[in-house]
């Protein structure tokens, strides 16, 4: 039996045998969908904060002392609602979000020049409503500060002297830049995916063949070591590749369907850097299950090698969150360090910068090389007696 013919026959008895397994469904297909959903909670929730952001209706209490503040309220985009009720009680209770309470003595403290009190009351221990009380706190600051530049120009005093620098923050980064910052996590879960989608695959056709007593008639059909193990790698990598897939597709659908542009995010997830996306991941898929296949195989049990395998995931998910945490510039050096190199590559393709062929060349070389050597080593371990029947034995 020729090598090619060996791989193919091996590789369609492994998916034949695996796709009827729950667990090997679940991890290709549903599983790859969490990471989607994910994404689809976390953003409509802040979409949906930010829509109720641009209109916030704040409860005041005494709203006839101050005129000009509550004009100045209504003018930045806030409904005001005049009452007589306790103000405190309204915000403790959850009828209102925000309240603010004008003194009897604003007015008269207001002719004479001295600061009035204006209390604001918002519940802290919500994050929401706390962001809505930081705005309406800015805002009653710029009120306070527009105030007293009138003051000092009534008395002919340059408001300037009073403000003797002023800083003015200019953001550099690109909104490229922004978005790929904004949905790192997509990169974060492409990776895991690689990982995941092959992982009772791998364990399965190797240390669970062992445990079953099937691996040593395997061994003896007319077909080489290297043949076998190649078949099962690439029964490995189809059912990992499918998870990415999924998964992408999962990504791609939330993007265009959430109004990501209401948060400043041009997600550039459609076409050419779709497929581009998914022809990085495709060897990384090729370097996991690779990996998979040589820790199975040195497993002691079937128990083992999925403990094992497990441990593997943190390679995917510490790049990520380090990446996420601490961002580093694209450099060519990085292109040669798997799952460093795929995670830049798919952030500047989610983003919309354009990366260089070369980039994707060298990555995808060096991540290919670095899956031949392991599977190498794996061939090795197959041919070990130890390996076929048990280092126990």
């Amino acid at each position: 039996m020729s090598f090619w013919r060996a791989v193919w026959v091996v590789a369609r008895k492994e998916l034949r045998d695996n796709v009827r397994d729950t667990r090997v469904r679940f991890s290709a297909l549903a599983l790859p969908l969490m990471g989607p959903l994910f994404f689809v909670v976390i953003f409509s929730g802040m979409i949906a904060d930010k829509r109720e952001s641009t209109s916030l209706d704040v409860v005041v209490s005494g709203a006839h002392l101050a005129p000009d503040l509550v004009g100045f309220l209504n003018q930045n985009g806030f409904r005001t609602e005049d009452t007589e009720n306790d103000v405190e009680a309204l915000v403790r209770t959850h009828r209102r979000d925000v309240g603010i309470r004008v003194h009897e003595d604003y007015g008269d403290k207001f002719l004479h020049g001295v600061s009035a009190t204006v209390e604001l009351y918002a519940d802290g221990s919500d994050p929401k409503l706390r962001a809505k009380s930081e705005r309406v706190s800015t805002l009653l600051r710029g009120y306070s500060e527009f105030v007293g530049m009138r003051r000092l120009l009534a008395r002919g005093v340059s408001p300037s002297l009073a403000s003797p620098l002023r800083v003015e923050l200019i953001d550099v980064a690109t909104p490229n830049q922004m978005t790929a910052r904004a949905l790192s996590i997509i990169p974060m879960f492409l990776l895991i995916m690689a990982f995941v989608g092959g992982m009772h695959v791998a364990s399965d056709t190797t240390a669970g063949e062992r445990e079953r007593g099937s691996l040593e008639p395997l061994l003896l059909n007319p077909a080489s070591r290297g043949a076998i193990l190649a078949g099962k790698w690439a029964a490995t990598s189809v059912a990992a590749a499918m998870a990415v897939s999924v998964c992408l597709c999962g990504f791609f659908l939330a993007t265009q369907r959430l109004a990501l542009s209401e948060l400043g995010i041009q997600a550039s997830l459609h076409g050419i850097n779709l497929l581009a996306l998914w022809g990085v991941m495709l060897s990384l898929v090729l370097l996991a299950s690779s990996l998979q296949l040589c820790v199975s195989l040195y497993a002691r049990s079937n128990r083992e090698a999925q403990t094992y395998l497990q441990l593997l995931l943190f390679l995917p998910m510490t790049s990520g969150v380090a990446l996420t945490l601490s961002p580093l510039a694209s450099a060519s050096w990085m292109m040669v360090i798997p799952l460093l190199g795929h995670n830049l590559l798919a952030a500047t393709l989610i983003g919309g910068d354009g990366i260089s062929v070369s980039a994707v060349l060298l990555c995808t070389l060096s991540t290919c090389v670095l899956a031949l050597l392991i599977y190498g080593a794996s061939v090795r371990l197959l041919k070990r007696e130890s390996t076929v029947f048990g280092r126990s034995s």
